[in-house]
């Protein structure tokens, strides 16, 4: 007989298997691995302007400018806490009075990166010159030595306004460059002026003297040649004086003089007399006449000037040569005219020609004076370390008008400038903007602590990240697709922002995808199933990660798998590190070539063809539901576009392009996939041995992927998710995060024409249907239910909303006998859901349970059944107006007749509720046996608030119910867990984890609800027939919760729970504190006594833990031939352990497939 030998808990790669709130709030609760940043910032003219559109030669009048937003934002993050173990260094570009020298171009780094609460070294900042306040916005110059830290300094610095003056054009080029030679600790470029001068590097920054002048002073030798000029009396002791002979025009005869006559007077412009009025004559000339450069015809510039004539454009070059001595020359195409213009002259008064003399003195040269001057300095990099992130959070309200260093830039970069090729006409973006992208993604791709400059060689990859930031940018303008290049090719994000909490925000988001450039996965990986034997799972598992980076978060479908169980990579590597974090080098199984991204590279998300790539949506309706493509034949609305005007038209065309994969400004591709945050992958198996993998993303796709090689079958967007995509696009951090197709998926395989060999193996024989049912959680209220027997060809089935809840609950595929059907019928067991306000309180809405009936070609969809408010059906009182259901439901056929009878769930009141689908069987003989309307509900247990904000208990997942039998007696154990799911962080209630014995399993319940007061402490059970279950106290973290299922196996409970602690360790950048603390618990179901309470992980919530089946070998560990085979139970969560439960004993029963712990044996 088979037998488990014991059951191993092993515990792998923490940010798999975790879930999260959906507030998340639990990752900017973090704390972040120590970092470098340095924020370069726009002071050109357009940042006086208001926020919104820009408008030409019209300053802000009221009302906060862009420069006011930005400065109130650079405050706010340098006064937050959350960022104390992060480096901050600042850098400006443009700014200055008018004419000033620096007011158009690049500046050195005016404060170098440093520790937010640590004070710089007293003499770098005490030179002369950098004195705090300055006296006027042209010099540069910092706070003056004292006790303040960087916060502080910065503080002050962003309070002065004299120093955010706004004024010149936008060199951001210029600016990327300067600040790529500090990371790389080059030579000072840009910086290498005076203190007096606003370009002039902070003298913090770098290593030298600086800048310096050396005079020297000469005389030079005396003669003719080099005597000067000077006048009489006031030459010195050389002065050398000769007599001067001359002329003047005198009216009278001052003696001497000569009578001129015949003098002539030119008039005026547009005069016609002049002088003696006589004699007038017309001369006509012809001028040449430059049109302004906004006229790029002849016509137009014609139309406005009527007297000018012949007008042709003509290329125009204009060359300038800055402060730097490197020259730049643009060539565009102005229009000329000519004009003729008529003077008139008149006979003027005669006059006298009258000799005059003087003298003309010189004298020897004086000493000449000639000061030289010099800068040496070497940028500081804050790169000192081996696991600080490295990153640039550059701001600007435009696009690049400026760039004195593309060549420059070109020769420095390598292979990586095939980009930066000369342009000379364009628009500013293009003439200005060169080497912008390519110089981003040299810092993202290279290794800068490589011995090669001033920078020590430290182990590791030492890249640095660019990201972006618009103010009042619009979305698909030249300016917003530029950055967004940047920062695309930078490694990093870009977003657009119109305020100061968004771009404060817009600062957060970048920072913490800076200091926290990590994967996540917050839905538990997919462990495929071995179908040759269902009680092993496969070697294959199915890994969604994604990061928290923008607005539009990047994800990723990663397969791996288990090599001597442990993840390994597809080389069979191991994939993750001692820690058990994702190692940057693991190649998942869909990748050909080494990750150069922990998230975007490799996995289903660089499989998408945008070219080729089936995307889908619905025609909207409920009545008669079908698939269509999504393009451009769908209505405008659709898309949240209010216009039909070609602009509108062509917005729509944008956004089909987006959505599909592509960028419509360059028709690149996106290779984009959305966030997975609550869409747990899903695997379908055929009987030819083809896998497809089906998920969904917050981009807001349901995904089917073919798992041979990770490309897509199909892409399907719910329509109401359509609007979405403008939001996506415009990239504007105040819409905030984005929710697309984001609950958990059911798949079903109807096998009710199964032959008696195929039916239960869980694979999709012919003949056979497979579906999906899934719902939006906060993407939106309605379900959808889906035939995907050939993935190639999906159909959608039916789309309905149930009650006003958004949908959260997981729906339930199970079996029901109707009193007035003959056979059973698949149905779909669901929670009404959960809804919040914008300030994110619980609102009305979600409270109730549908059952509905799951594929019928005319009733799929159809509400069979839902919780009733009429007394007699519910003795105990119906789920009151706020008690929401968001969780899934446990179903049950108690008695074995192959039609569901009883449902279990909890609520957001506290509530244990259990509903009787069979209740009619309990009227003695009267009305319908069978008949679903007669269901009753009964409230099992009372648990939550009694006016109390520590007993506002909240039930968000779903009940794990087994059933044994005690006395003689069968017995239902409801074990489950409190916690508010969308506040992890919240620590007001006091949540616990309860076991509630249901005595009465087979018969209508008797008992009124059970309080707390009626369960037993699970530290003093008394067993007995008043024993009605325990509760634990949690205690362990501050704000201990439960916010997963908990899983009953061989009498233990297994569950995990989430809270904040004091948890300290070393902040070296390698290593990091975090408060937030989750712990496994594994406790004995009836006794109550806790095996294992450990930390499991920290700094998120970890899911469900999952039963994992490994393959049976014999006792010897030889293949399994004899009758004496054994298994392992292997229990995957968080990242500690291993542990290992007691072992299962000889006799123990053996599931016939994967666990499920609610049936009764009725022998």
């Amino acid at each position: 007989m088979c037998k488990f030998k014991k059951i191993l808990l092993t515990i792998i790669f923490s940010i798999f298997s975790t879930a999260s709130a959906d507030d998340i709030d639990l990752i900017d609760s973090e704390t972040l691995l120590s970092a470098n940043i340095l924020f370069v910032m726009d002071l050109s003219g357009s940042m006086k302007w208001c926020p919104g559109p820009y408008t030409d030669d019209e300053y802000c009048a009221t009302g906060p400018t862009r420069l006011d937003i930005l400065r109130g934002a650079f405050q706010d993050i340098i006064a937050d806490t959350d960022f104390d173990n992060i480096d901050f260094g600042l850098s400006l570009f443009s700014g200055g009075a008018q004419g000033a020298k620096g007011a158009s171009v690049a500046h050195g780094i005016r404060y170098p990166v440093s520790p937010v609460i640590g004070t710089l070294a007293q003499d770098e900042l005490s030179k002369a010159g950098y004195a705090f306040p300055g006296t006027s916005p042209n010099n540069s110059f910092m706070p003056a030595a004292g006790s303040n830290d960087t916060r502080q300094y910065l503080s002050l610095f962003a309070d002065d306004t004299s120093i955010w003056n706004s004024y010149g054009s936008t060199p951001i080029v210029d600016a990327l460059f300067e600040a790529a030679l500090y990371f790389r600790g080059e030579d000072v470029f840009a910086g290498k002026y005076p203190a007096s001068d606003i370009r002039s590097a902070h003298p913090s920054t770098f290593t030298g003297v600086g800048y310096s002048e050396t005079s020297s002073t000469s005389t030079p030798s005396c003669d003719a040649s080099t005597r000067q000029s000077c006048t009489k009396g006031s030459c010195g002791t050389s002065e050398v004086c000769t007599a001067t002979t001359g002329t003047t025009t005198s009216s009278t005869d001052t003696g001497g003089c000569t009578l001129q006559t015949g003098n002539r007077a030119y008039c005026g412009s547009g005069s016609t007399t002049c002088g003696l009025g006589t004699g007038c004559v017309d001369d006509t000339y012809t001028y040449t006449r430059y049109c302004n450069s906004s006229y790029t015809t002849a016509a137009s510039c014609a139309a406005d000037n009527p007297d000018w004539y012949a007008c042709e454009p003509y290329p125009h070059t204009s060359t300038e040569t800055n402060s730097e001595g490197v020259t730049s020359s643009t060539t565009t195409t102005r229009v000329r005219c000519q004009e003729q213009v008529t003077y008139y002259n008149c006979d003027a008064a005669d006059n006298y020609s009258c000799p005059t003399t003087g003298e003309s003195c010189t004298k020897c040269p004086d000493a000449v004076t000639t000061t030289s001057s010099s800068f040496v300095g070497t940028y500081k990099s804050p790169i000192v370390g081996e696991c600080r992130n490295n990153g640039i959070i550059l701001l600007s309200d435009g696009g690049p008008t400026e760039n004195n260093t593309a060549d420059l830039i070109s020769s420095k970069i390598g292979s990586y400038a095939q980009g930066c090729e000369a342009v000379t006409t364009g628009s500013d973006t293009e003439v200005h903007g060169r080497c912008g992208p390519e110089l981003a993604k040299y810092l993202a791709s290279e290794d800068h602590a490589d011995g090669s400059t001033s920078v020590a060689d430290i182990p590791g990859l030492q890249n640095v990240k660019t990201y972006t930031v618009g103010l009042s940018l619009s979305a698909g303008s030249d300016e917003a697709v530029y950055l967004d290049d940047v920062a695309t090719q930078g490694g990093g994000s870009f977003v657009t922002a119109n305020d100061k909490a968004g771009l404060t925000k817009a600062f957060k988001d970048a920072i913490l995808g800076i200091a926290d450039a990590k994967g996540r996965s917050f839905a538990a990986p997919t462990y495929s199933i071995d179908t040759s034997n269902l009680l092993s799972h496969g070697n294959t598992v199915y890994v969604p990660v994604f990061d928290k980076d923008g607005v539009v978060w990047p994800g990723n479908l990663k397969k791996f798998q288990l090599v001597d169980g442990v993840l390994s990579d597809a080389a069979g590597n191991p994939a993750i590190d001692s820690g058990g974090a994702l190692l940057s080098t693991a190649r998942d199984m869909w990748s050909s070539v080494t990750p150069t991204d922990i998230i975007r590279s490799g996995g289903a998300a660089n499989k998408i063809d945008a070219d080729t790539r089936t995307i889908l949506t619905d025609n909207g309706s409920t009545a008669s539901p079908s698939l269509i493509s999504l393009n451009t034949s769908i209505d405008n609305s659709k898309f949240g576009i209010s216009g039909t005007g070609a602009a509108d038209n062509a917005l729509k065309s944008d956004l089909v392009k987006f959505i599909k994969g592509i960028n419509p400004e360059d028709d690149t591709k996106r290779f984009h996939m959305g966030d997975i945050l609550h869409s747990k992958p899903i695997q379908l198996v055929k009987a030819d041995g083809s896998k497809y993998i089906f998920v969904g993303t917050n981009e807001g796709y349901l995904h089917a992927i073919d798992d041979s090689d990770g490309t897509e079958i199909f892409a399907y967007m719910p329509q109401e998710l359509l609007p979405n995509i403008k939001r996506q696009y415009e990239k504007n951090i105040d819409n905030g995060h984005i929710y697309g197709v984001d609950g958990p998926i059911t798949l079903w395989i109807d096998e009710r024409g199964s032959s008696p060999s195929e039916y239960g193996n869980g694979v999709l024989d012919p003949g056979e249907e497979a579906y999906l049912f899934f719902g939006l959680r906060r993407g939106g209220k309605h379900y959808h239910a889906l035939k995907v027997t050939n993935p190639s060809s999906p159909e959608l089935l039916w789309k309905e909303q149930f009650g006003t809840g958004d949908s959260w609950s997981q729906p339930v595929l199970a079996m029901l006998k109707q009193h007035d059907k003959t056979e059973v019928t698949p149905v779909l067991v669901i929670g009404g859901g959960y809804n919040e306000d914008s300030a994110g309180n619980q609102t009305a809405g979600g409270n109730a349970v549908y059952i509905v009936d799951a594929i019928d070609s005319t009733d799929g969809g159809d509400i069979i059944w839902q919780t009733p408010t009429a007394s007699q059906f519910a003795p105990h009182g119906s789920i009151a107006a706020v008690d929401a259901v968001p969780s899934r439901i446990r179903v049950l056929d108690v008695d074995r007749n192959g039609s569901i009878d009883r449902l279990y769930f909890g609520d957001t009141g506290g509530n244990i509720w259990r509903v009787d689908l069979n209740a009619s069987y309990y009227d003695s003989g009267t009305g319908n046996d069978g008949e679903i309307s007669e269901a009753k509900l009964y409230r099992i247990a009372r648990l939550g608030a009694t006016g109390s904000d520590t007993e506002n208990r909240k039930f968000f997942e779903e009940p794990d119910v087994a059933v044994f039998r005690q006395g003689g007696k069968y017995v239902a154990s409801i074990a489950i867990g409190s916690g508010d799911r969308t506040r992890p962080l919240d620590d007001t209630v006091d949540d616990r984890f309860f076991v509630i014995y249901d005595k009465e399993v087979l018969i209508e319940p008797t008992a009124t609800p059970l309080l707390l007061s009626d369960l037993d402490a699970s530290t003093a059970i008394t067993l007995g027939a008043t024993h009605n279950g325990w509760h634990k106290d949690l205690t362990s973290t501050t704000g201990e919760k439960v916010l997963s299922t908990a899983v009953t196996f061989q009498n233990k409970v297994m569950f995990t729970t989430f809270g904040t602690t004091s948890i300290t360790t070393t902040t070296d950048g390698c290593h990091t504190s975090n408060t937030n603390e989750a712990r496994l618990y594994i406790m004995d179901l009836l006794s109550g006594d806790v095996d294992e309470n450990v930390v499991a992980a920290t700094g998120e919530i970890l899911g469900t833990p999952q039963i994992i089946f490994e393959g049976l070998q014999s006792q010897s560990g030889g293949s399994c031939d004899k009758g004496d085979c054994e298994r392992k139970v292997v229990i995957r969560v968080g990242k500690a352990g291993p542990f290992v439960l007691p072992p299962v004993g000889a006799a123990s029963p053996v599931p016939n497939s994967l666990p499920r712990v609610y049936w009764i044996d009725n022998e």
